[in-house]
């Protein structure tokens, strides 16, 4: 028996690179936001069992979110975002961890409005094996680490570089482990969950799953003309 899967889509951010007043989630892709296109990906999964939503405090502003949650067909439920990526992360945890049931979370940026079903649940498949998952990429470009002053320190081979992207998922457990670290050690801020939890359990087993179809992270006006030509392909 498989354990529950509970999607968290992150769209507490305020997308400022984006350079709208609206925040990016909110913004409109081919006749839909990138928030409903992420959403409804999850939505189609039978894998996903149930959904939270991480919004910012004036989300209302962007979205009714009465008439929007009339519309999602599974247990869902609206969290506060932080102030950070971290405490986001981390009040999606806590609204999951009132009860004794095995779950896994699945965080995912929902500016990666993107994603398939295919690689949502192949990180699904994977977590059945591995402490936890994350979606990423094999680096194309050439890295160079550079000193503080701009100069090239040395050149890093690409070969074992990886691009990470969200879904990032792990067993509740593990975050249970982690959080409390975190607040013990006094709540530093990380880029992403895998950060996090390497970070507290560094000999957690991450499992690094390649993404098979595009997934990128919309963050300024050319990714969104990117993402829209995407879609006109598929459509």
């Amino acid at each position: 028996m498989r354990h529950k899967n509970v999607g968290i889509l992150l769209a507490g951010g305020s997308g400022t690179r984006m350079q709208t007043e609206c925040p990016k989630q909110f913004l409109p892709l081919a006749g839909k936001t990138l928030l409903q296109r992420t959403l409804e990906t999850f939505l189609a999964s039978p894998l996903i069992d149930e959904i939270g939503v991480v919004l910012p405090p004036d989300a209302s502003r962007w979205i009714n979110l009465s008439e929007w949650k009339t519309k999602i067909t599974k247990p869902i439920k609206i969290i506060e975002g932080g102030t950070n990526r971290t405490y986001s992360s981390y009040h999606a945890f806590l609204a999951y961890c009132t009860d004794n049931e095995v779950k896994n979370l699945i965080y995912h940026d929902a500016a990666r409005a993107l994603l398939s079903l295919r690689d949502l649940e192949n990180v699904m498949g994977a977590l059945e094996l591995h402490d936890g998952v994350v979606l990423g990429a094999s680096v194309v470009d050439t890295i160079y680490e550079l000193d503080d002053s701009g100069v090239i320190r040395r050149i890093l081979e690409r070969s074992h570089l990886w691009s990470a992207q969200t879904p990032q998922a792990f067993r509740i457990t593990i975050f249970c482990q982690a959080f409390t670290l975190w607040k013990e050690r006094g709540e530093s801020s990380y880029s992403d969950d895998v950060s996090l939890v390497k970070a507290m359990l560094p000999d957690t087993h991450i499992f690094l799953l390649e993404a098979k179809d595009l997934n990128i992270k919309i963050t300024t006006p050319t990714d969104m003309l990117v993402a829209a030509s995407h879609v006109s392909k598929k459509s």
